[in-house]
């Protein structure tokens, strides 16, 4: 069985290196959308929508509203310290989708799958985690 719940989460980034419109800081209404399996239990719950909630808010708690960059991104020096994320990689969709993956499962859930939706017609979808995608440092 598997169960699934989203949150949005506003937060702006942008793409060291990319050529493009993206090279440049901007924002999304990022919607983001995690399943995770299980047995379920005597009384048929595979995992409480409220605790896969809570979590899924604690993981995006510092992101929310917040400008999230490559920690190697020279911009961060020139941004205020407040609502600062550095990234160990680009802050893709595809990313954030692989760190939310890992992050759910630290917290003992069985990811199935995270979708990050940066637009309603774009999104990137992780079924596995990559651990090169950490969190360098909140600010």
């Amino acid at each position: 069985m598997n169960v699934t719940t989203k949150l949005e989460v506003s937060m702006g980034h942008r793409l060291l290196g990319y050529d493009g419109n993206c090279a440049y800081l901007h924002g999304h209404n990022y919607i983001v959308e995690v399943t995770v399996g299980g047995k379920p239990d005597g009384i048929g719950i595979v995992v409480d929508f409220k605790v896969l909630r809570k979590a899924l808010k604690e993981i995006f708690e510092p992101f929310d509203h917040a400008m999230v960059l490559h920690q190697q991104d020279p911009v961060a020096a020139m941004l205020p310290t407040e609502r600062l994320v550095l990234l160990t990689v680009n802050p893709t969709a595809e990313n954030i989708a692989s760190l939310v993956f890992g992050k759910l499962i630290d917290r003992n859930f069985s990811p199935i799958r995270v979708v990050v939706r940066e637009t309603s017609d774009g999104w990137a979808e992780a079924t596995v985690v990559d651990r090169q995608v950490r969190i360098a440092a909140v600010q």
